[in-house]
């Protein structure tokens, strides 16, 4: 019988923990988290799911699955005009898409118990495995992480 993983095993609002950290900040990668956590926010509040660590990583997880298999997670929350901004400045939306949910995984990967990392950690091998090799990210994004 497989264990029942707790989805609120903190009172943490990881979403806000990001924000405050990262929301004054100039560089740009930095802006591009905090849209993602805006966003990400949004569909887990839309849910009824705690912010907690464990939902952020399970997020950030299916997120980077949805990205290696061509689509775009947060597309529909993200508005129009700033996708057509990205494109138009010539951004990578798939890079972009990678780097932050890679970002997003390496600051939440710490906040989540052991055991629920231990749980995950053979889908995730695969899917890290298949996202270094994947020709749509640049090495500068597996590299940073």
């Amino acid at each position: 019988m497989e264990e029942e993983i707790e989805l609120n095993e903190s009172d943490e609002d990881f979403g806000n923990s990001i924000l405050s950290e990262f929301e004054n900040s100039t560089d740009e990668s930095h802006r591009h988290l905090c849209i993602a956590i805006r966003s990400t926010s949004k569909v887990i509040k839309k849910h009824n799911l705690p912010s907690s660590p464990v939902v952020y990583l399970a997020f950030a997880i299916s997120s980077l699955e949805l990205i290696s298999n061509g689509t775009h997670p947060l597309l529909d929350d993200l508005t129009n005009p700033l996708l057509d901004n990205l494109t138009n400045l010539g951004i990578d939306i798939d890079n972009l898409l990678f780097n932050v949910f890679l970002t997003l995984l390496y600051l939440v990967i710490v906040k989540v118990p052991v055991a629920v990392v231990r749980k995950t950690r053979d889908s995730s091998s695969e899917l890290l495995v298949t996202i270094i090799v994947s020709p749509s990210i640049s090495e500068i994004a597996v590299i940073s992480h």
